[in-house]
C-alpha cells in the first residue's frame, strides 16, 4: 500500500479503479467499480463539494403497519410530498419514514454513503450506462436520493429548492393589495421564500467516491480465494530468495525500505512487459522483506 493512500480517507472512482487494477492484477475500469457498488459488493459514497440540503429520516423493513398507514393516492397521482410520512422504496422491502418537515432542512457536507435503495441508485446506474454506452435511464423514484453516515446511524433524504413569492408579495404583483396594505407590509415580507422538495437526483456538483476502508474490504474479498495457505520456506530457501531479490533490486534501483511503493513499481514494470506478479501485494511485500534483510549481509 502506498504511503499516500494511508493518509487518504477516500478515493475518486477513477483512482479506486486504478488501485484495484494494481491489487488484483487485472484491468479494472470506472464502470466496473460502479457495477460492483450497484450489485452490493462495494459501498459507494458521495462527496458534497458545495454541501447539500437533507431531511432527516429513518429506514425500516416494510410491514403490515406501513401498508395500513400509507396515504391513498389522489386522481392526480401521489399526494403532495409535504404530506407523505412514509414511502415504500423501489426495493419493495424497506420504507423511509421522515422525521422532520421539509421546511427545516439540515446542511450536509463531506462524504456520505449511498445505501442504494432510493433515487441514488438510479444516479449510479445512469453514470454506469453512460460509461458503457448503455440505454438512457427513464425510471424515477418519488422518495429521491438517500444518503447515510458511515455507521448507518443517520439517514437523510436529499432536497432541492426553488424561490417563490410570499402571498403578500403576490397580491402586490397582481395589483390586489391596497396602498395602505403595501405601506403596512414589513420589509421582510417582500423577500422571496424558499420551498424545498425531494431532489430528482444528487447535486450536480457532487462526486462519487470510495472510502479507503470500503476499498480495503473489497480487496480482502477479491483476494481471499487467491491466497491459499502457503508452505513456510525453509530457512536456506528464504536466504537464497532474499539474496536473489536483493541483487535484482539493486540492479533496478528499487527502494526496499518502502516495500508497498516498490510493489506498485514492480507491478507497473510487470504489466509493461506482459508479466504477472502474485495477485496479493502482501505476498510481494513479504519477499521484498526477505531481500531487505539480506542487504549489507553476505
Amino acid at each position: 500500500m502506498s504511503k499516500l493512500l494511508k493518509l487518504k480517507e477516500w478515493l475518486t472512482v477513477k483512482d479506486a479503479a486504478k488501485r484495484l487494477s494494481i491489487s488484483t492484477g487485472e484491468k479494472i475500469k470506472e464502470a466496473d467499480v460502479l457495477r460492483l457498488a450497484l450489485d452490493g459488493h462495494l459501498t459507494l459514497s458521495v462527496y458534497f463539494v458545495n454541501h447539500a440540503k437533507g431531511r432527516p429520516a429513518r429506514i425500516e423493513p416494510i410491514s403490515l403497519k406501513h401498508v395500513n398507514n400509507a396515504p391513498s393516492p389522489s386522481e392526480y397521482g401521489p399526494p403532495r410530498y409535504g404530506t407523505i410520512e412514509e414511502i415504500v422504496l423501489p426495493n419493495q422491502k424497506d420504507v423511509i419514514i421522515y422525521e422532520a418537515d421539509m421546511d427545516k432542512p439540515q446542511t450536509l457536507q463531506g462524504v456520505w454513503d449511498l445505501p442504494m435503495i432510493g433515487g441514488e441508485k438510479l444516479d449510479v446506474e445512469h453514470l454506469f450506462q453512460a460509461l458503457t454506452d448503455g440505454p438512457e435511464i427513464s425510471l424515477f423514484c418519488f422518495g429521491g436520493p438517500l444518503v447515510t453516515s458511515a455507521d448507518r446511524t443517520k439517514v437523510f433524504q436529499i432536497l432541492d429548492s426553488y424561490e417563490c413569492s410570499p402571498p403578500s408579495l403576490i397580491n402586490v404583483i397582481n395589483g390586489l393589495a391596497t396602498i395602505e396594505e403595501q405601506e403596512k407590509m414589513e420589509p421582510s415580507r417582500w423577500r422571496y421564500e424558499v420551498e424545498y422538495y425531494p431532489a430528482d437526483a444528487l447535486p450536480a456538483d457532487s462526486v462519487f467516491v470510495v472510502r479507503v476502508g470500503a476499498l480495503r474490504e473489497l480487496e480482502g474479498k477479491l483476494l481471499a480465494d487467491d491466497n491459499p495457505p502457503e508452505k513456510p520456506l525453509h530457512p536456506s530457501e528464504r536466504k537464497s530468495a532474499g539474496q536473489i531479490i536483493a541483487a535484482l533490486s539493486a540492479m533496478a534501483k528499487l527502494d526496499l525500505s518502502a516495500p508497498y511503493a516498490a510493489d506498485e513499481t514492480l507491478r507497473a514494470a510487470a504489466a509493461a512487459n506482459g508479466l504477472e506478479l502474485p495477485s496479493s501485494p502482501e505476498t510481494v511485500v513479504k519477499f521484498l522483506g526477505y531481500a531487505a534483510s539480506r542487504v549489507g549481509k553476505t
